[in-house]
């Protein structure tokens, strides 16, 4: 009785090891699998999130007026101006969308906000580990440009904060001119970003 029970336990000792090997090298191989496309999911989640984006906003405004110029919408996909910051030495292409394509190029913007000069908020979107990486360098008061064809806006960092990705309100329309800037927070190349991280910067003046 005794050999019977020394034999069965040796049997599920050597099951046990025969099961726990694969077992855990398919649990490392899985996270391994898991870390890069969580990042991808939580990337394009991040901005669909935030903004929900109405292809029929594009067509709600195709001539309009800045400076006394006649100004048509940019089509989607259009680089229409350049964002650049001094203080964070970033310099890149502002695309008219924030779909992927735009947002591997550079930085993106919400076709349902409004363009430098019409008066109201500008908001831009970033990859936070491509070309809005650099936002975590700026403070309160650094100067952000943005050149466009009918002339070049500068603004002047006023707010810092980090938000939910429910929190719409950097996205709502304001009553002067004004840039917000938003990527995924917090700064890591992988891993869930559960936050938003948003500068707002006021218009100072147009060279």
């Amino acid at each position: 009785m005794k050999k019977i029970r020394q034999k069965r336990q040796s049997f599920l000792k050597r099951l046990g090891i025969t099961l726990v090997i694969p077992i855990f090298l398919m649990v490392i191989g899985s996270m391994m699998i898991f870390i890069p496309i969580w990042s991808w999911i939580g990337e394009a989640m991040s901005f669909s999130s935030l903004i929900f984006y109405d292809p029929s906003l594009e067509m709600t405004q195709t001539e309009f007026q800045i400076n006394n110029q006649a100004m048509y919408l940019p089509k989607i996909g259009e680089e229409f101006a350049t964002l650049k910051i001094p203080s964070a030495n970033l310099e890149v292409g502002i695309y008219q969308g924030e779909g992927n394509a735009q947002l591997r190029q550079g930085v993106g913007h919400y076709v349902g906000s409004l363009l430098p000069g019409e008066g109201g908020n500008t908001v831009l979107s970033g990859h936070r580990e491509t070309a809005f990486y650099a936002l975590k360098e700026l403070k309160q008061g650094d100067l952000v440009y943005v050149e466009t064809d009918y002339g070049t806006y500068e603004y002047e960092v006023s707010d810092i904060y980090i938000t939910t990705p429910d929190d719409v309100s950097p996205t709502m329309p304001t009553e002067t001119e004004q840039l917000t800037m938003y990527t995924c927070y917090p700064f890591v190349k992988y891993g869930p970003t559960p936050e938003r991280f948003v500068v707002v910067s006021n218009l100072v003046q147009i060279k």
